[in-house]
């Protein structure tokens, strides 16, 4: 019984991320009518929406279908949702209500066409519903606290940036490629098109080094992974214009971001996430204009595409310390000075771990007052999000014992993968051991690494104004 609810879970996890890849190319298909029509209406109108209802009708019904089943079997529904798919059943709701306001709407004030058709706020609801219906797998790995990111995330993963550059479709090189010598640029204005193409890779570069960073920060991401991601995004936008060779540009930024996460683990050291921050966008940026050299040449001087190169590496290093401060060392006359607070026990750990899915309990405890903390109003779940990273970081420690007592932590409190009987058999540990290492390890290690916040925080307190 206890190996067929991974399973299940698994095969929910697996359809939702095929099926959201599937209303992924629907809307990018969608889109393909449109942008290759010079009328600016869709070029199969009025079927153009058919491949994305029927997908959104499968995913809908393939995520609704524990609903059903509980519903039918007398259990409350709310119980059957799986943990992490919530949104997506709310996106899928959305999406429909959306999509009938927006037909009623195109009777009374006509049809879009062009980039109205992307940008009215029927549309832009629409995108945003979709968002939370392809990202359930990745989003239920997360609120799982899982170490390593698993197929379904990663496919789920690649749904997410690919509706994120659904959004910015209209600025993406890969479809316009405005530094080709090639691309007709009917008489506009030279410093206007190469203004609009730098803005493009620059908005573009960011979002693959967020997204890259997103990751890293919270997942393990396994070899390859990277590499699948771009590439499947990459041949969803090419195909709008068939810029095929731009697939090339996928590729590589995918390999290079693999090899450092490979190489360097950057999940373990921020001088190695600054390096992937500036890697991805800037190999992203260099093979661009690699592969528009390789097969029609550039009209942009040196100056401008290298340029343009440099500023996409420095977005991304500009970004990662969105996603980690930088380190600051404590001068040694300010370290000895006496800090007045009590030092964090193990046993506040342990109380906090235990209402780790409370919020407004978390935020009432006595951890809940941590002066690097939000107010009040949103401490809470700025604790569980705080304490989830560093249970996964300790799960992930190269020292074994550190590591076990982690793992302990992440399985029992995170995931609340059953008793701890049952989680110190699946970790194949002696009740001595396991209780040794929660005890004397796992908690006061929890606790040494608030504690070190805190101080940080008292002796760098925010500047105000």
């Amino acid at each position: 019984m206890g190996e067929r609810a991974p399973t299940k879970a698994s095969t929910y996890a697996g359809g939702s991320a095929l099926l959201s890849l599937a209303v992924a190319a629907a809307a990018y298909f969608d889109a393909w009518t449109y942008v290759n029509n010079p009328s600016g209406y869709s070029s199969i109108a009025p079927w153009q929406d058919v491949a994305l209802i029927v997908a959104w009708l499968a995913l809908t019904g393939w995520l609704f279908g524990p609903v059903v089943t509980a519903i039918a079997g007398g259990r409350p529904w709310a119980a059957a949702v799986p943990p992490g798919y919530e949104q997506a059943l709310v996106g899928c709701l959305g999406f429909g209500a959306v999509s009938l306001i927006d037909y009623y709407l195109q009777l009374v004030a006509g049809t879009e066409k062009s980039l109205d058709n992307l940008l009215s706020p029927t549309r832009i609801g629409q995108m945003v519903t979709a968002v939370l219906m392809v990202s359930g797998p990745v989003r239920a790995a997360w609120q799982r606290g899982d170490l390593a990111l698993g197929a379904a995330g990663v496919v789920s993963a690649a749904m997410l940036l690919s509706a994120l550059t659904f959004f910015t479709q209209f600025a993406h090189p890969f479809r316009d490629p405005w530094a080709g010598a090639a691309e007709h640029r009917a008489g506009i204005t030279a410093w206007v098109l190469e203004d609009f193409g730098v803005t493009g890779i620059l908005l573009q570069a960011g979002i693959l080094a967020g997204f890259t960073l997103l990751l890293l920060r919270r997942f393990q991401v396994r070899p390859g992974s990277f590499t699948f991601i771009f590439l499947v995004n990459g041949a969803l936008l090419v195909a709008l214009k068939g810029h095929w060779e731009m697939l090339a540009v996928a590729a590589v930024t995918g390999l290079v971001a693999d090899l450092l996460v490979w190489r360097l683990r950057p999940g373990h050291g921020v001088v190695a996430l600054r390096l992937v921050a500036v890697a991805v966008p800037g190999t992203f940026a260099l093979s661009y204009f690699l592969v528009l050299i390789a097969t029609q040449g550039i009209w942009w001087d040196a100056y401008a595409w290298t340029g343009t190169v440099v500023s996409s590496a420095a977005f991304g290093w500009l970004l990662s310390f969105l996603v980690v401060a930088p380190t600051r060392r404590v001068p040694a006359a300010v370290a000895s000075w006496p800090a007045h607070h009590a030092e964090i026990t193990p046993d506040q750990v342990r109380e906090a771990l235990e209402q780790l899915g409370r919020p407004r309990e978390l935020a009432e405890s006595a951890l809940g007052s941590l002066p690097f903390l939000a107010g009040r109003a949103g401490a809470g779940e700025e604790l569980r999000e705080l304490l989830i990273d560093i249970v996964r970081e300790k799960a992930a420690a190269r020292d074994a014992r550190d590591a076990e007592a982690g793992k302990i932590l992440l399985e029992y409190y995170v995931k609340r993968s059953g008793t701890h009987e049952q989680v110190m058999e699946r970790l194949h540990m002696s009740r001595q051991t396991y209780y040794r290492r929660l005890a004397q390890r796992a908690w006061p290690m929890v606790a040494e690494r608030l504690d070190e916040l805190r101080e940080y925080a008292l002796v760098h307190p925010p500047e105000v104004g």
